[in-house]
């Protein structure tokens, strides 16, 4: 009886880890067959309120020769609605998630754009899909916090949709009352429109994603850099108009994902998106029916 048992059990394990080897190289694949070509594109609005616009560095004069995959939200456009990953599991001082690709979560949420979010711990098991892994910086979605992280500064808004950046770390309790979205870093990289010292000396070239906003136009960015410096990829989203901003991961996890109901841009994945990572954030545009 014992022997059925463990033969059950190893059967059961060797499937499901030939399962989530098939979604591992599944999603490696639709995340090539999704990728459109990368052309510089001119500042168009794909939904009601949501920009885009994709650029080539050299061209533009800029220090670097990568590519920037920018979404400009206007936070005052009806049915504009903000997203970022909830935990799966949390507590007071760690928050859990699944390992997600940018495609599977645009597609469960609805979501017109897609960029990975803010760091995580590197799981124990590697990045494979639905793994288990721990959030680093506080986030907020609907409402509630994540977790608290003594280190992180929060780009968030409230109901009234203006975005703000906060000034001190730990997040501090008045903002986690009122915050009803937010998404958390380390350093503020970008201040009342200036470049960090410390961002600007950064030599380092890397794949980069970025969350900005302007309080006074009430405007949101969300980008996602190729082969840049953390300054240049600042200095872009200021050019652009915003004035507080936040590099959130980079490297690997580096994603930003446009989908099919954009209109007047490619769809798929701009850029990155085979590693499958802890949280995202998103936009959706909500269309009242005809």
């Amino acid at each position: 009886m014992n022997r059925e048992r463990t033969a059950t059990h190893r059967a059961w394990v060797s499937w499901g880890m030939l399962g989530l080897l098939l979604l591992w190289s599944g999603g490696r694949l639709l995340a090539d067959e999704l990728r459109p070509a990368n052309v510089p594109h001119p500042d168009t609005e794909v939904r009601p309120g949501l920009h885009y616009t994709a650029l080539d560095l050299a061209a533009r004069g800029y220090a670097n020769t990568g590519r920037a995959y920018i979404a400009r939200i206007d936070l005052t456009a009806p049915g504009v609605e903000l997203f970022v990953t909830p935990p799966d599991v949390r507590t007071d001082s760690t928050a859990w998630y699944r390992l997600r690709y940018p495609w599977q979560v645009a597609w469960k949420h609805d979501l017109d754009v897609v960029v990975n979010g803010a760091l995580f711990q590197p799981p124990r098991l590697g990045y494979w899909p639905f793994a288990w892994a721990q959030g680093h910086h506080t986030t907020i979605a609907d409402g509630t916090a994540s977790h608290i992280n003594p280190q992180s500064y929060l780009l968030w808004l409230t109901a009234d949709r203006i975005p703000r950046l906060t000034d001190e770390r730990p997040v501090p309790d008045s903002v986690l009352h009122r915050a009803q979205w937010g998404v958390g870093g380390l350093v503020r990289e970008l201040r009342n429109g200036t470049v960090h010292p410390r961002t600007q000396r950064s030599g380092t070239i890397d794949n980069y994603t970025m969350v900005a906003a302007c309080t006074e136009t009430q405007q949101l960015w969300l980008a996602a850099f190729q082969d840049v410096t953390r300054g240049t990829a600042a200095q872009i989203l200021a050019d652009q108009g915003a004035t507080d901003g936040l590099i959130l991961d980079g490297g690997g996890s580096t994603a930003f994902y446009m989908s099919h109901s954009a209109q007047g841009a490619p769809d798929g994945l701009h850029l990155g998106g085979h590693r499958p990572v802890a949280t995202h954030v998103g936009v959706r545009v909500r269309t009242a029916a005809p």
